[in-house]
C-alpha cells in the first residue's frame, strides 16, 4: 500500500505551492486578456495551453515508469481531476460544449477542493508535486480560459447534465476499482486529508459527496452563467 502525502492546510508549503498556482494561472489568463487583442491569436495561445497541459499528461505516466511507481490502482487517470486533466486539454484543441460544462461544473470544484486539501496518493516526490499543482492547476485555467477568454459559457440547465455524468462516472468508476482493487474517486475508502465535506466511515461519507458535490454543480453553474452572460454582453 503506497502511502499518500497530504499537505497542512495553511501550511507554509500549503501557501507557497497555492500562491504559485494561483499567480500562474492569473499570469496566463492577463497575457490572454491584455496583452492578445485577436481571437485568433487567444486561439493559438489556447492551443499552446493545451500542448503544455498534454505535455504534463505525458510525462507523468513517463516519469512514474521511470522512477518504477506506476501501478494500476493508484496511476490511471479515473479520478475526478484525472478525468478533468484530461478534458482540459482536448476541449482546447477541439471545443465541445458537453466536454466544457463538465470541465466548469466538475472538474473546476474538484480542482479546487484538491488545491484546498492536496493529497498525492502516490506519496512524496519533487516531481510528483509540481505535477499535481500543474495538472490542477490546468484544470481551473483551461476552464477560465474557454469561458472569458475565448468566450464559451455553459447553456441553460447544463447542470442536469453534470448531475447525471457525475452518478454515472461514480458507479462505473466503483465497479473499475472492484475489478483492479483500486481506489479511485474515493468509492472505496474515504480520503485521509482533513476535510470538513468528509462526514463518517464508509458508506457513510458518500452522503457528505453526494450533497456538497450537488451544491458546488449549482454554485459555480449560477456563477459561469452569470459572469460568462456578463463578459458577453459587455
Amino acid at each position: 500500500m503506497i502511502e499518500h502525502y497530504t499537505i497542512d492546510i495553511l501550511s507554509i508549503e500549503w501557501i507557497i505551492t497555492n500562491l504559485i498556482t494561483l499567480c500562474l494561472i492569473s499570469l496566463f489568463l492577463f497575457y490572454g486578456i491584455k496583452i492578445l487583442k485577436s481571437h485568433d491569436q487567444r486561439v493559438k495561445f489556447g492551443l499552446f495551453i493545451g500542448v503544455i497541459l498534454l505535455s504534463r499528461f505525458l510525462f507523468i505516466h513517463s516519469y512514474q515508469l521511470y522512477i518504477d511507481i506506476w501501478d494500476k490502482a493508484h496511476s490511471l487517470p479515473f479520478h475526478l481531476c484525472g478525468i478533468s486533466a484530461i478534458i482540459s486539454f482536448i476541449v482546447l484543441f477541439k471545443f465541445n460544449q458537453f466536454l466544457y460544462e463538465f470541465l466548469i461544473l466538475l472538474g473546476i470544484p474538484g480542482a479546487i477542493q484538491s488545491l484546498a486539501t492536496p493529497e498525492l496518493t502516490l506519496g512524496y516526490d519533487p516531481v510528483l508535486l509540481v505535477e499535481y499543482f500543474v495538472s490542477h492547476g490546468g484544470i481551473i485555467l483551461s476552464g477560465l480560459y474557454l469561458t472569458f477568454i475565448l468566450g464559451h459559457k455553459p447553456r441553460i440547465r447544463s447542470w442536469i447534465g453534470a448531475v447525471v455524468a457525475s452518478q454515472v462516472l461514480l458507479v462505473v468508476v466503483h465497479m473499475l476499482n472492484v475489478v483492479l482493487g483500486s481506489n479511485y474517486m474515493y468509492t472505496r475508502i474515504k480520503p485521509i486529508v482533513d476535510n470538513i465535506l468528509i462526514i463518517g466511515e464508509y458508506p457513510y461519507y458518500y452522503i457528505g459527496f453526494e450533497v456538497f458535490g450537488f451544491l458546488n454543480i449549482m454554485l459555480f453553474y449560477y456563477l459561469f452563467l452569470k459572469s460568462s452572460n456578463k463578459v458577453a454582453s459587455n
